[in-house]
């Protein structure tokens, strides 16, 4: 793969009893455009609010029986991502050091993860932060969670938004009921330790 690629390297606490994933993920980023970045943005599509009024209940139910699903089964009431921490991540020597960045959502989109580099990142140059998260797993069907006896996780973790010189970041929303998503490809890893 090219070397410009995000990449992503997890290390995954899957707690099956507990309906929880305790997860460190490390990203590092390229910057290939021609301008200085000051910020990283995530799309954090897990971070998703479910609905909570009654209308939006009622609309999302609809939605739901499109793909013949019960509304019982499917729809929970909290956001399943808790963000406890980002790092940057430095090289020194042959250790990592770590400075913990200011970080907030978009203010119009409860999706994108806004970080804030303590300096831009130079065109050609890279940086690694590390994100410390825990995604609870509702016991329902969906993208995340858990439906008799088994578990998922599909599109869940946080990646990094499309970004270039002239539109500058371009996180997108997550729509329940849409399957096309627009990310950059990446190189992943994961360590992942489960129950016996």
């Amino acid at each position: 793969p090219p070397a410009d690629l995000p990449r992503y390297d997890f290390a995954i606490n899957l707690d099956v009893c507990g309906h929880t994933a305790h997860v460190v993920q490390q990203a590092t980023w390229t910057n290939t455009g021609k301008k200085p970045v000051e910020q990283l943005v995530f799309n954090v599509h897990s971070h998703f609010t479910p609905p909570k009024t009654r209308q939006e209940i009622e609309q999302f139910s609809k939605l739901l029986e499109l793909f013949r699903l019960p509304a019982r089964e499917a729809l929970y009431f909290h956001n399943a991502f808790t963000l406890h921490k980002v790092e940057r991540l430095t090289k020194a020597g042959d250790e990592w050091k770590r400075d913990e960045l200011k970080h907030q959502w978009h203010k119009d989109l409860a999706t994108a993860l806004i970080v804030v580099l303590p300096e831009p990142v130079k065109p050609g140059g890279s940086v690694a932060v590390s994100l410390s998260y825990t995604i609870e797993l509702p016991q329902r069907q969906g993208r995340w969670g858990q439906w008799k006896g088994v578990t998922f996780l599909s599109n869940w973790h946080p990646v990094l938004a499309i970004h270039d010189d002239e539109g500058g970041w371009q996180p997108t929303p997550f729509i329940p009921y849409h399957q096309p998503w627009f990310n950059e490809a990446g190189v992943f890893t994961a360590r992942v330790r489960v129950p016996r």
